[in-house]
Parts: C-alpha cells; sequence; structure tokens
C-alpha cells in the first residue's frame, strides 16, 4: 500500500484537488492527472508520488480551456483571456466563483528515489494588474503525471479455486490513498503535519474501459460514459478509440486525507487465447483418436481393451485440467 502526499507551504481559504487516474488497456492510457484549486497567493505544493521509475510531469493549463464545463461539472465563462492570464468563472451558483489559470510552466522529468518521486509545485501571486484590475481570490493548476507506476497502487489476486476461469480473468484492486499518514513513519507523519491542512473538496475519478467488471466499496459514486470529441483532444487520441470508457467519480469534503478502494475484474480473452484453445483442443482429439486406432477397445475376439477403455477415460476426465496447466503457463 503506498499514498500520494500533497501539502501546502500555507494555509489556504480555499483548497480543493481533483485526480484523474486514467487506466485502459485498450486506448494505452495509463496516467494520473492532478488539479489544484487554491488561493492565489504565494505558496508551494509538495508532492509525492509512489515510483520505482523516471516520471513525467507536464502542465495541463493550456488544455483546460476545451473541458471546463466537464471539469467542473458545471457551466464555466471566461471572463478574460489577455497576456497570457485566463480569467474563468463559475456559473449557476448564488455567487459566480472565479479563478484564474496558473500560466503554463516547463514539461520536467524526475528520477525514483527511495520508492517515489518528489516536486515542489510553485505557484506564484497573479496581481490584479495582469487582470484587468480584477481582484482574482483563486488560482487551478493541472498537471499530468506521465509514466505512472501503477503498480504502486494495484493490488492482483487470482482465484485459486477455478483453474480455468483464472486464465481469462483477472481480478484487481486499485487502492488509492490521498495524504494517508497510517502509512507513513512516525517522523514522516510528525513532519509533514498533514491533518493541519483540509481540503474543502476531495474529487476522485477512476477511467477505465467499459467492459471491467467494477465494484466499488462506497454507495455514494457517479458513473458516466467518458465524452468522446473534446475528451479525445486532451487525451491526444489521433485515432477513433478502440473501446468505450466509464468514469466513476467519488467526492469527499472538508478532509485533510482519503482513500478510495476500486475492485474489479479484466477479461483477457484475446484471438491469441481463443486459437491457443482451439488449438489444444484439436490436438487432445487427435491424440485420442490415435489412441483409439491404435489400441481398439474391442479386440478382434470381441472382448473389450480395458487398457484402451481406462487411457480414454483418462483423456476425458484430464483434459480440462491439462487445459487450465497450459493456459496459465500461456498467460506467464
Amino acid at each position: 500500500m503506498n499514498t500520494i502526499i500533497l501539502k501546502p507551504s500555507r494555509k489556504n481559504n480555499h483548497l480543493e484537488v481533483h485526480f484523474n487516474l486514467w487506466n485502459s488497456d485498450s486506448n494505452n492510457l495509463h496516467f494520473l492527472d492532478i488539479g489544484i484549486m487554491c488561493d492565489n497567493e504565494e505558496q508551494e505544493f509538495f508532492l509525492k508520488i509512489p515510483a520505482s521509475k523516471k516520471i513525467t510531469v507536464e502542465n495541463l493549463s493550456n488544455e483546460v480551456l476545451d473541458i471546463r464545463n466537464s471539469i467542473f461539472n458545471c457551466f464555466v465563462n471566461i471572463d478574460s483571456d489577455k497576456n497570457g492570464y485566463t480569467v474563468l468563472s463559475k456559473q449557476g451558483d448564488k455567487n459566480d466563483e472565479k479563478f484564474i489559470l496558473t500560466p503554463e510552466q516547463d514539461t520536467i522529468e524526475l528520477d525514483s528515489k527511495n520508492g517515489g518521486v518528489e516536486h515542489h509545485l510553485k505557484i506564484k501571486k497573479i496581481e490584479n494588474n495582469k487582470t484587468n484590475g480584477q481582484y482574482i481570490p483563486l488560482q487551478y493548476l493541472r498537471i499530468r503525471i506521465r509514466n505512472l507506476d501503477i503498480e504502486k497502487f494495484l493490488i492482483k489476486k487470482q482465484s485459486p479455486s477455478r483453474i480455468f476461469e483464472s486464465s481469462y480473468q483477472e481480478n484487481s484492486i486499485i487502492d488509492f490513498r490521498f495524504n494517508d499518514y497510517k502509512l507513513l513513519s512516525l517522523k514522516d507523519a510528525q513532519d509533514l503535519q498533514l491533518q493541519e491542512h483540509k481540503y474543502n473538496k476531495i474529487h476522485f475519478l477512476y477511467m477505465s474501459d467499459y467492459n471491467e467488471n467494477i465494484c466499488i466499496a462506497s454507495s455514494n459514486y457517479k458513473v458516466r460514459f467518458l465524452e468522446h470529441k473534446i475528451w479525445d483532444d486532451y487525451l491526444g487520441l489521433n485515432t477513433e478509440r478502440k473501446n468505450e470508457m466509464l468514469v466513476y467519480h467519488l467526492s469527499e469534503t472538508e478532509k485533510s486525507n482519503s482513500s478510495f478502494l476500486y475492485k474489479f475484474q479484466k477479461q483477457k480473452t484475446s484471438k491469441s487465447h481463443l486459437l491457443f484453445y482451439a488449438f489444444v483442443v484439436v490436438d487432445l482429439a487427435i491424440l485420442a483418436n490415435t489412441l483409439f486406432t491404435l489400441f481398439p477397445i474391442k479386440k478382434e475376439n470381441g472382448n473389450i481393451n480395458w487398457l484402451c477403455f481406462v487411457l480414454i477415460l483418462v483423456i476425458g476426465v484430464v483434459a480440462p485440467f491439462i487445459i487450465g496447466l497450459l493456459s496459465k503457463i500461456h498467460r506467464k
């Protein structure tokens, strides 16, 4: 079990985080997007991500505009967009919430050390003269973690009792934890003081292929099909999706930490699997036919050839176990 750490360097009147975990095998999407809404003040966020390999951190500020209504689940208006500073406002609430997109930052690569990657996200206060004299209380920063080591959040379990079924089904659990001090050493928990910073909202969205069978350890979640055009552009998909994707959305409020548990079952069947099973069945049929030809069940004198009878019976009983064993070897 591992946890993502995200800690601001100062107190914030408004603090919100979005986690978008993309895990689609068919569309080759395996990364994590993180969105942070915070006070428009000079500060930095300490970010630590479990990883055993180098990761890439990309800034997505320029990508937010086209999907802003989907990200914030409401109509978001562009108030101004000048000199590289874009001011947005959420519509529909009693008081429209205005925020400014954090200016684009360079893409960086970070090496893994001691089982994780550490990074400091710097937020600079944007003064009124950059926003036509308006006071904008909030900033929104969005980044993407590429080369995400998703195995750090994944627990894979195979059923020991279903030999054949386990060859084409994979049972896994996503155990995504955020600021979970229970997983830290006493010294780290004391030094970080994660409980001091409460998030007004914590959103976790899990995007996966529609044919995954998912069980969520909460009844308070929303699910929908991922919209095509705007999200395909955002994801950089140059070709048509190979599979539809579903979005599972959970959220919590007024907390300093959180965890989200998803159990899902993936179908591992493919053309190669089907061909493999077909060849195994055909080979067993040829073997049985050969034995029957060499050792007919009835001898010339009319008596039963018990040796052949037993061999054919054994093949019939043992064949399913042979297929299951070979299919397990094939998966490895």
